[in-house]
């Protein structure tokens, strides 16, 4: 991928970053006429990009500490910021969140000098999911599980002197730290309802020659369950080695741990891999992944600079765009569960044959007036401070 490449990507998220000039209604138009890798990738991420009408807005009153400790650090470099984005209905009411604020807060002891550790962490060693970290470490010091919603443990936790040392210790033993805070972060029974949103086309699935999951994680056995298709999982990360490490995090039972050790994975990066291009017909997910808002490894940053989110979709798109064109047979069906934007099109399933789209089902939710207090599609609200 060359400079000139990555800088055509970042204009077109610039651009896109107001999608009032189109509607989900065109680009599917356009994606019935065909085109060029470029044009279907073009259209595929104007799909999953779409942003609704209208959506609910969050005001948070930023006297608070924790909420001017984000505006010094900056809402795109902060994790702090994502507390309230993993918990956009739940700001109140909410005991892990309301206590982890009060103890920051209120200076409780060292929760503030191990927060700011856990916010200064970059590239592979910052924590996505404060709470999964949490759980992970709790039980490697303590040697129990947590309970977030007790203040007696995030007060045992906090009351650490020495936690720099201990994170250096995470450091040199697992590599780094991300892949102890929900590095792949899997919820099996999440899409169980899925035929209630979206009609699922199973003769298709049975006919296609293989099954692709793109970005699955630890949930490509369920979507296997789920389809009745044995899905092929693809991914960047390690999944042998991130599993004994995420297990507990998740509380799989054993069974599912099985068959996730037996789960046939190819090792996937969407920046610089094609997908395997030796069948005619595909059936394609991508649960969390490609309609996400996933961030792009330090590598890529290191290399080409700032690729903000949501650069790994259009790379995602591009890929699958590669085998529409070559007028492979695909049916892809994603789940969005974006956490820096609120998206229309909540779940997208897209039908391709001879590089044209041929069918397609989508729940939208356009004026934001069905999903806007629900989680199960990633961000539904704004969050501003005040």
């Amino acid at each position: 991928m060359t400079q000139e490449e990555v800088e055509k990507v970042k204009e077109i998220i610039k651009i896109h970053k107001n999608t009032d000039n189109y509607t989900t209604q065109d680009v599917l138009q356009s994606l019935q006429n065909g085109g060029s890798i470029d044009q279907v990738t073009f259209e595929l991420f104007r799909l999953i990009v779409k942003r609704p009408r209208i959506h609910k807005e969050v005001y948070i009153n930023k006297s608070q500490p924790w909420v001017q400790r984000i505006l010094e650090k900056g809402e795109k470099e902060s994790s702090m910021f994502h507390v309230f984005k993993w918990f956009p209905n739940q700001l109140t009411g909410q005991e892990y969140l309301s206590n982890l604020l009060f103890l920051y807060n209120s200076n409780y002891k060292n929760t503030r000098k191990i927060i700011h550790l856990l916010d200064d962490g970059k590239g592979r060693n910052k924590i996505p999911y404060f709470h999964l970290f949490f759980i992970f470490v709790f039980k490697k010091l303590y040697n129990r599980k947590i309970n977030l919603s007790s203040m007696d443990d995030l007060k045992l936790l906090f009351s650490e002197t020495h936690f720099d040392d201990f994170l250096d210790r995470l450091i040199k033993e697992y590599g780094y730290l991300k892949k102890l805070g929900g590095e792949t972060f899997s919820f099996r029974k999440r899409y169980d309802n899925l035929d209630k949103f979206i009609k699922v086309d199973t003769q298709s699935i049975n006919d296609a020659d293989i099954g692709l999951d793109i970005g699955g994680g630890f949930m490509t056995p369920a979507l296997s369950r789920l389809f009745k298709k044995n899905m092929v999982c693809l991914d960047k990360n390690n999944l042998s080695e991130s599993l004994e490490l995420s297990k507990d995090l998740f509380n799989y039972p054993e069974d599912y741990i099985a068959e996730l050790k037996n789960q046939k994975y190819i090792m996937f990066d969407s920046m610089t891999d094609s997908l395997p291009k030796d069948y005619n017909s595909y059936f394609i997910t991508s649960f969390g992944f490609m309609a996400s808002t996933v961030a792009v490894d330090q590598f890529y940053t290191d290399k080409y600079g700032d690729l903000e989110n949501p650069f790994l979709t259009y790379m995602s798109c591009k890929r699958v765009s590669e085998l529409i064109v070559d007028n492979k047979e695909v049916y892809i069906i994603m789940w969005a569960r974006p956490t820096t934007r609120v998206s229309e099109n909540k779940l997208i399933s897209l039908k391709f044959k001879n590089g044209v789209l041929t069918e397609y089902d989508l729940l939208s939710d356009p004026d934001s007036t069905k999903y806007c207090t629900s989680n199960e599609f990633g961000c539904s609200q704004r969050v501003n401070f005040v």
